[in-house]
């Protein structure tokens, strides 16, 4: 596999700092970039042009999910994964309708972000622990909800 050139978007310098430099260890990535803000985030992808972005959702003058859906936009080959603290539901359906292809709480080990960024390289989603247990609960959830029984949608 070829290095993935990488940028890495969150409000935190420490947080920034720290993924710059575990990632830089791995001889699967190359972080060229980082950013404070979506605003300017999205203007580093549009002249860096990596391959992944690594992004918080809580961001200043442009929020996460904006600013992946203006990326998204723009450069569809940029694949995007989500590194927060936010684990609920709505929140991550709203990353990935915004055109996230991976998911990782920040509580996630380096081993967990690194099989993010090879899985999201390879074309496939990733969703980190214990994320997926979540995701099965709210499909479980769903079938209970009988799709003959109109009621059944009304609270």
């Amino acid at each position: 596999m070829n290095k993935a050139k990488l940028v890495i978007i969150d409000d935190h310098e420490v947080v920034r700092r720290g993924l710059r430099i575990l990632l830089e260890d791995c001889p699967e990535v190359e972080v060229i970039g980082e950013a404070a803000d979506g605003f300017r985030g999205r203007e580093i992808v549009t002249s860096l042009c990596p391959d992944i972005v690594i992004s918080d959702l809580h961001l200043p003058n442009l929020n996460g999910i904006e600013a992946i859906r203006q990326i998204s936009a723009a450069d569809p080959s940029v694949k995007i994964i989500v590194y927060t603290f936010y684990d609920d539901e709505s929140t991550i359906l709203s990353a990935f309708h915004a055109g996230a292809m991976g998911y990782v709480l920040k509580s996630a080990g380096l081993n967990e972000i690194v099989e993010a960024v090879k899985s999201v390289m390879a074309g496939h989603r990733y969703l980190g622990s214990p994320l997926p247990d979540l995701a099965i609960d709210a499909l479980i959830n769903m079938r209970r909800i009988s799709p003959n029984d109109p009621y059944s949608l009304l609270t």
